[in-house]
């Protein structure tokens, strides 16, 4: 049977907030989610809980459980639904935030995941976005490992509601789930995105700490301190003032203070703070940490020749 491990390259690491929080659900003790088989040729649970994950090998993001879909042994074309308990909406803006595993095995297969809401238990609704599974499918995305994806629900609602999370298997790799949340849209919000830096980098001396941020909130972000850490060392930080990053934006970051890279393995942490001069007050997606190694040296692949004139070389 076809099939490749892939080992995590990237992990997320999530701290307190005090943002109202309707629904949030890390699957540390059970499922808890609802299961519909809702097209194909069945034969599987679909959806189950687990705390380790292979094919692609994976852990949890955050806490000791994960959602799984099998899509490594579920025939192509079936639909499984993920519904989340009932959700009490009063009149706020809204959107459900969620992490989940993306890797390059079989990077032509769409396994995918469709997120609705529906304010009936009924399979479908309104469709809030879909991401794939393959790195090589959009949201294109450079490497492995866990990835925060957002999603506004319809305004004004004003009732009792769900999220579903609707996965498709095109035979592919398994598909990771975790930290799922409904919350409702703070004004001032930065999430910080990712850290732009090769796992394993052959450049010494001055390196810049870029990446990509993204403005959560409701209002235009004008401005935010981003911080950078190196081994939980010294703090830097650059105020980005003059910005226009409208809601739902992303802005690609360089921060202006370089770090000096020396031979070694590093915990590079990202961070933001204070948009636009405001505490933030969804402290869940502040910052983004990633594992780099400078090498100590490199040298030049030169290929071998050998002209068999006479005799054969061992």
């Amino acid at each position: 049977m076809k099939k490749i491990t892939f080992i995590i390259a990237l992990f997320c690491i999530s701290s307190f907030s005090n943002a109202q929080v309707l629904l949030s659900e890390g699957f540390d003790t059970a499922l808890n989610w609802t299961v519909t088989h809702v097209s194909g040729s069945a034969g599987s649970v679909g959806w189950t809980r687990v705390t380790t994950g292979a094919n692609p090998a994976c852990t949890p993001a955050v806490g000791a459980g994960m959602a799984q879909f099998d899509a490594y042994n579920i025939a192509s074309g079936n639909n499984y639904s993920l519904r989340s308990p009932e959700i009490t909406f009063t009149g706020a803006s809204y959107r459900v935030t969620f992490k989940m595993f993306r890797d390059n095995g079989y990077p032509d297969d769409a396994d995918r995941i469709r997120v609705y809401y529906n304010n009936t238990t009924a399979n479908g609704g309104t469709l809030l976005g879909t991401v794939n599974r393959s790195i090589a499918l959009a949201p294109v995305v450079a490497a492995t490992g866990w990835y925060n994806y957002s999603f506004d629900l319809p305004a004004g609602l004003n009732n009792t509601g769900y999220v579903a999370f609707m996965a498709t298997s095109a035979y592919g790799n398994r598909i990771f789930m975790d930290d799922i949340k409904v919350s409702q849209i703070q004004n001032d919000d930065a999430q910080m995105v990712s850290i732009n830096m090769q796992d394993i980098s052959a450049t010494q001396g001055n390196t810049n700490i870029a990446g990509t941020l993204k403005n959560m909130g409701a209002n235009t972000m004008t401005s935010v301190d981003l911080n950078y850490q190196v081994n939980g060392g010294t703090v830097y930080t650059q105020n980005l003032t003059g910005l226009s990053i409208a809601p739902g934006a992303t802005y690609n970051y360089s921060h202006t203070t370089p770090w000096n890279a020396t031979p070694g393995q590093y915990t590079i942490k990202v961070f933001s703070s204070n948009p636009n001069g405001n505490s933030d007050t969804d402290m869940t997606n502040d910052e983004v940490t990633k594992v780099v190694a400078i090498a100590s040296g490199s040298s030049t692949r030169l290929p071998l020749y050998e002209k068999f004139s006479s005799s054969t070389c061992p």
